[in-house]
């Protein structure tokens, strides 16, 4: 990226961004997490980019994340309401949760979920999706306005708040950030441009 300032040209490095889908199904990342309560796992097709579970949560006993290969969500086991638990789902009946954290900030643009039915809501951070917000003609997509922003190392938590909800595939970006090297440079160049500056202003005063 170039930047001129008044004469003054810098070129700031960024890391390339990389757009890619992680699906939550026992075919892709799913397989890691399935089973787990806690752990760092590798995301495949992403360059050093982990998914690390924070906790699960749901009135059960010896709850754990769960992929099968059509859904993903999480196994209240000895829930109590155990005919109220879809395995492979997001169960509101029994507060299911699982919070995520990533160790790089990413842009989130589209969701796939599975069941999502008419009257549902899920959570996913802090955004509320309803099934009357899932992209025109798909019952089970949804695209967000502006992406979602998670920085790195920022928990997050997946719940249905209604209904029984399951997630398959998510779509992300990795964020773009300045190099150490580029924020230097620009703090060189507004230095330049502040010394080139200032005689220019004392000239104007003392007129």
């Amino acid at each position: 990226m170039k930047i001129a300032v008044f004469g003054v040209c810098l070129w700031l490095p960024v890391s390339v961004c990389q757009a890619d889908i992680i699906d939550f199904r026992s075919a892709g990342v799913g397989a890691s997490l399935d089973g787990k309560t806690s752990g760092t796992f590798s995301v495949p097709g992403f360059s050093s980019l982990t998914i690390s579970i924070v906790n699960v949560t749901a009135d059960g006993d010896g709850e754990v994340a769960n992929a099968t290969a059509s859904s993903f969500g999480v196994n209240a086991a000895g829930g109590i309401t155990t005919s109220g638990d879809n395995a492979d789902r997001f169960d509101s009946v029994l507060n299911e949760a699982i919070t995520f954290s990533f160790n790089k900030a990413v842009l989130v643009s589209y969701l796939d979920f599975s069941n999502f039915t008419n009257g549902e809501v899920f959570q996913f951070g802090d955004t509320v999706i309803t099934s009357g917000s899932l992209r025109a003609g798909q019952a089970s997509e949804y695209d967000f306005v502006t992406p979602l922003l998670i920085g790195a190392n920022s928990p997050f938590t997946l719940q249905a708040t209604s209904g029984s909800i399951g997630l398959q595939r998510i779509e992300l970006d990795l964020a773009a950030v300045p190099e150490p090297s580029a924020v230097a440079m620009c703090c060189l160049g507004l230095m330049i441009v502040a010394t080139r500056l200032r005689p220019r202003l004392k000239r104007k005063l003392a007129v």
